[in-house]
């Protein structure tokens, strides 16, 4: 004969086995659960971070100044350079040159942004003769001087342009460069 408490305990101790494995299965999820979670808010974060780095980034890139060496027209070799530096679609550009004296009653020296394969043109302003010989010249270009990117310009031209009202390039190139 099957003693009765016995019979009850093995009865008893699947049926707590189980819970026990549920329970702790459960358990197992939960915590499981929690970590995934932790883990996606985390990297939610770190691609936070890493998108507002990368704007900052960018924004520091863009106002690292760009220089273009010009280059005589006559094959002559650098005459002088013109910076760029752009901040907020708006350029800022600096040009010092050496070129021979000029009338200025008759002719000045225009700088001109273009646009690749001479797509666009647009004249930025006028050359200011200087003490020591230099011509010089700071300009602003942007959406309120025509120029809708400034980045979009990928070279700068100094031409000779007589004193004639025409707003058109109708001089001769006297030096380029490039950025």
């Amino acid at each position: 004969m099957i003693h009765p408490l016995r019979s009850k305990s093995r009865r008893i101790g699947p049926a707590v086995l189980i819970c026990v494995l549920l329970l702790g299965g459960g358990s197992a999820f939960w915590f499981g659960l929690q970590a995934f979670r932790t883990h996606a808010d985390e990297q939610s974060q770190e691609d936070a971070s890493d998108t507002v780095l990368e704007d900052a980034l960018d924004t520091s890139l863009q106002n690292l100044p760009s220089i273009a060496s010009l280059i005589s027209s006559s094959g002559a070799g650098d005459i002088g350079r013109a910076t760029r530096v752009i901040h907020e679609h708006v350029a800022t550009i600096d040009v010092l040159v050496a070129l021979p004296a000029a009338d200025t009653s008759v002719y000045e020296y225009h700088v001109w942004l273009v646009k690749d394969g001479l797509a666009d043109v647009v004249d930025i302003g006028v050359l200011t003769a200087r003490a020591d010989g230099t011509w010089a010249g700071v300009f602003t270009a942007g959406p309120a001087t025509g120029v809708v990117d400034p980045a979009l310009f990928s070279e700068v031209v100094i031409m000779l342009e007589p004193r004639d009202g025409n707003d058109a390039p109708s001089g001769m190139k006297v030096g380029e460069g490039k950025w």
